[in-house]
């Protein structure tokens, strides 16, 4: 097969179940294609943004597609394995490849080797309780890695994600890439996202699901730019596909429940989950049964089993549940996408008197929750919801009042509990969770290492290239700081601000930057502290420069002046001749090695 040109779909509201046959159809329709095309020869490889995970969790949506395509290509053999992993490495190496797995860890497999971070669940049966020496030296070895690359700019990532598509999509099969749920999409998300258009070739296929948006969301601006779209506003199941459904459901004839269809039609709005909790609900109250394998029920006492609106039954058959699977719905409502590791974690920590083992533990509550339809769980360990209305009655769960609490103890828990050498992996989680609960800390020690993890997170985020993300917990970090800690903690409070005004000139917050700069030049002005004064000017002068500012010459002179270097106003030559003859004398008294020789063109 050879497609010629891209195909983008759009998808609204669509469910993942039938897009196999959406895929297959719209191929047969674009494309003169003269011959079927078995789905098996399609990578088809997905990835989810939900709204919590995406704000805080740089690139959380794409890399779990990227992760799928690695599995996608194992599952293919290892000569398929051997020949992408071959073509990855000849082009993309050394640095490249360490920036390129920092940002996605889920890609380490193919450019360096080894198992990926994203690897790691609770199969492997962690002791979080006892981490030896080694497990500290990584740690430690890890934090230096993020410095590593601290310097690197987001559009090298950037063009390292559009050359690595590029590679993978001219070897192999065709791939058809769905992301899920692109309303909760960040910048730095669509950022990306542009680039893997921009590297993609032929056959490469994209499909997108989103819910209603305001015309001018950052993705549908970022759509406006994709060619040969297929924009598809998919309505509600209308009253013969209900039946069906039902039918095809209780494994009955059409026509015998059709009074049954039609009243669920009307109860749910054609919505198909809202269908398949309704006949739930039906079923244990009592008013749908099945005798002798034949179903039953009473349509003129349905309304009964039908108590209120879907929100209402579902939150009803949650309170039902066992009081660890409610706990599960609750973890994950608040974090967001997680994976088992994470989740044994916080359970243990709810049930101290369980004697049973993470493992058994997460295996127990995700049983009741998976069977019921309300949580899935795929095949690299990632736990997500079936459905935003399960979101929604889970979040529920904890009293408004109480939610800031419940995501500082969230926070508190995985900030202890997290074994050293992950705590690179879920430091975007604690981080998120205690931002969320910030308001609630009162202990100093808390505020200063609370302060300290929100710098760990930004730092690792702008390494990562997620700079609006970076922003957000540098900006976190500041809040924290009093003006006593530039005397009791001065390096934290000049590293918080630096790097926040850093970030907001990268982003364009010009007044943001200026209040974290003033503070700054207030704060370093003695001769002791001109390094970090200096550095303050470099980003000013740096942001002035790039908006074609005329005076960053003069701030940075200013700048130079009050650190005790002295530039003339007036080049004249005498300045010229005393300069080189400062840098003759300096030169003598240390050693120069080969030097390249000066060209006169």
């Amino acid at each position: 097969m050879h497609i010629t040109s891209y195909f983008i779909l759009i998808a609204k509201h669509l469910s993942v179940l039938h897009l196999e046959q959406i895929i297959l159809t719209n191929l047969y329709t674009q494309y003169p294609i003269t011959y079927p095309i078995p789905l098996t020869i399609i990578d088809f490889i997905k990835g989810k943004f939900d709204q919590l995970s995406s704000s805080a969790r740089p690139y959380q949506g794409i890399a779990s597609a990227f992760s799928d395509y690695c599995s996608a290509v194992e599952q293919r053999g290892q000569d398929e394995w051997d020949e992408v992993v071959c073509k990855v490495r000849r082009d993309i190496k050394g640095d490249e490849s360490e920036l390129l797995s920092k940002a996605i860890p889920s890609l380490r497999r193919i450019l360096i080797g080894g198992p990926s971070n994203e690897q790691v669940t609770l199969l492997q049966n962690i002791n979080v309780h006892s981490c030896d020496k080694s497990c500290q030296q990584h740690r430690i070895e890890e934090e230096k890695k993020q410095d590593d690359i601290f310097s690197e700019s987001q559009s090298r990532l950037t063009y390292l994600i559009k050359k690595f598509i590029t590679i993978i999509s001219n070897i192999g099969d065709p791939i058809v890439l769905l992301l899920d749920d692109m309303q909760w999409a960040s910048t730095t998300d669509l950022n990306v996202l542009q680039s893997i258009y921009q590297g993609a070739r032929n056959p490469f296929m994209f499909i997108f699901t989103c819910r209603p948006m305001e015309l001018n969301h950052p993705f549908l601006t970022v759509a406006n730019n994709f060619h040969n779209t297929t924009d598809i506003d998919l309505g509600q199941l209308n009253a013969q596909t209900t039946n069906e459904l039902v039918a095809a459901t209780l494994k009955v004839d059409n026509n015998d429940c059709k009074d049954l269809s039609n009243f669920i039609s009307c109860t749910s709005n054609g919505n198909p989950f809202y269908i398949r909790q309704q006949l739930i609900s039906l079923r244990e109250s009592g008013h749908l049964s099945n005798e002798k394998g034949s179903w039953k029920w009473d349509v003129d006492l349905l309304e009964e089993g039908i108590s209120g609106t879907v929100h209402i039954l579902l939150s009803k058959r949650i309170k039902k549940l066992p009081k660890i699977s409610q706990e599960t719905l609750k973890i994950c409502a608040y974090i967001g996408t997680i994976d088992l590791y994470i989740l044994g974690l916080i359970l243990r920590d709810t049930n101290p008197d369980m004697e049973k083992s993470n493992q058994v533990i997460v295996k127990g509550a995700l049983s009741v929750v998976t069977n019921d339809g309300l949580l899935a769980l795929d095949h690299n360990g990632a736990i997500t919801f079936t459905h935003d209305t399960v979101i929604e009655a889970s979040f529920h769960l904890v009293e408004s009042d109480k939610r800031a609490s419940y995501h500082w103890y969230l926070g508190r828990v995985l900030d202890d509990k997290v074994c050293p050498n992950l705590r690179q992996r879920y430091i975007f989680t604690i981080a998120a969770q205690l931002a969320r609960g910030i308001e609630l800390i009162k202990d100093e020690t808390d505020r200063i290492h609370t302060a300290t993890i929100f710098l760990n997170a930004g730092e690792k985020s702008l390494a990562s290239g997620a700079i609006s993300e970076a922003l957000f917990f540098f900006g976190r970090g500041v809040s924290l700081m009093h003006d006593a800690d530039w005397t009791t903690n001065y390096r934290l409070c000049c590293d918080l601000y630096t790097k926040a005004a850093d970030t907001a000139a990268l982003t364009s917050s010009f007044e943001e930057m200026e209040s974290y700069l003033n503070c700054l030049y207030s704060k370093c002005a003695c001769k002791a502290r001109c390094v970090d004064y200096l550095n303050a000017s470099f980003i000013q002068v740096r942001s002035m420069a790039a908006r074609d500012d005329r005076d960053s010459l003069k701030v940075g002179l200013s700048a130079l002046r009050r650190c005790g270097e002295n530039f003339p106003s007036q080049n004249l030559t005498m300045h010229t001749v005393v300069g080189l003859a400062k840098i003759r004398a300096s030169m003598k008294m240390s050693k120069v090695l080969s030097l390249a020789p000066i060209r006169y063109d």
